[in-house]
């Protein structure tokens, strides 16, 4: 049961909120329009997996070969050691980056791409110092 609390008013008409989204409301020429704030959204999703294939890569040259092979990967002779390790992180990274870029750029603007670089940089620093 939803109380008058519960309704949003938009162009004239009551709309009750759908369970599970949470809306937000924001006014435009003096209109008020309702924003699900819970859509699920591709660069999330993009930005996840190529995250996670970033990591998965960091993982394997690790911790995989030397635990299970026993031989720890020399990054400066990195083209024999780990051939083609290295250009996937990298493709990886930079898919992350510009994912990250477009799902923010919503909210952000212009202001993405310097407020993920401080952020980037803050996690950074902070996994170094372990």
């Amino acid at each position: 049961m939803t109380t008058d609390s519960e309704l949003k008013v938009r162009q004239g008409s009551v709309v009750k909120p759908q369970p599970g989204k949470a809306p937000t409301n924001f006014v435009t020429d003096g209109m008020i329009h309702t924003h699900f704030v819970n859509e699920p959204s591709i660069w999330f999703y993009l930005s996840l997996i190529s995250a996670l294939a970033f990591f998965s890569v960091f993982l394997y040259l690790e911790l995989y070969l030397p635990r299970k092979q026993g031989r720890r990967v020399n990054y400066k002779q990195w083209e024999s050691d780990a051939p083609r390790s290295i250009q996937f992180a990298t493709l990886f990274g930079v898919s992350t980056t510009i994912c990250t870029n477009a799902l923010v750029w919503g909210s952000y603007g212009a202001m993405s791409p310097l407020l993920l670089f401080i952020w980037f940089m803050g996690l950074t620093t902070i996994i170094s110092l372990f």
